[in-house]
C-alpha cells in the first residue's frame, strides 16, 4: 500500500460510518427532549377536551433512557418512529407527531387515540 493511501485510510472508514450511519432504515437515529411528559386520551364536545391517563405519565431521561413508576428503561428514536425496547413500556410503539407530542401506534399500524405532551418545565 502506498504512504498516501495508508494516511487517507483512517478518514474513509470515518466517512463511510458517517454515510451508513444517516442511511439506517427508518430514518435517523434522534432522542426526544427531556422532560415529564403526560398522557392523555381525546375528550368530547359534551366534556373535559382531555382524559388524563397518569399510569401511562413517564419522564424522558438522558441517553435514550426513560422512567415510569420508578422505574427505568430505553427507548429507540428512528425518524419518528418511538420503539421502546426495555422496561415498564417495552414493546410499545409510538410516533412523534410533535416536536413536544408522541402518539401510540396500535397493532394495526394506525395512530390510536393516547397520547403523550412534554410538560412545560
Amino acid at each position: 500500500m502506498s504512504k498516501h493511501l495508508l494516511t487517507s485510510l483512517p478518514a474513509v472508514i470515518l466517512l463511510t460510518s458517517a454515510i451508513a450511519a444517516s442511511a439506517s432504515p427508518g430514518g435517523h437515529l434522534g432522542t426526544l427532549p427531556n422532560g415529564s411528559y403526560a398522557c392523555a386520551l381525546p375528550g368530547g364536545a359534551d366534556g373535559p377536551a382531555v382524559h388524563p391517563v397518569a399510569e401511562k405519565d413517564f419522564a424522558i431521561t438522558t441517553s435514550s433512557s426513560y422512567r415510569m413508576g420508578g422505574k427505568r428503561g430505553t427507548y429507540l428514536l428512528l425518524g419518528k418512529e418511538v420503539r421502546f425496547t426495555n422496561g415498564p413500556m417495552k414493546g410499545e410503539h409510538f410516533r412523534q407527531t410533535g416536536s413536544n407530542t408522541i402518539q401510540l401506534v396500535g397493532p394495526d399500524g394506525k395512530l390510536a387515540d393516547l397520547r403523550c405532551t412534554r410538560r412545560p418545565t
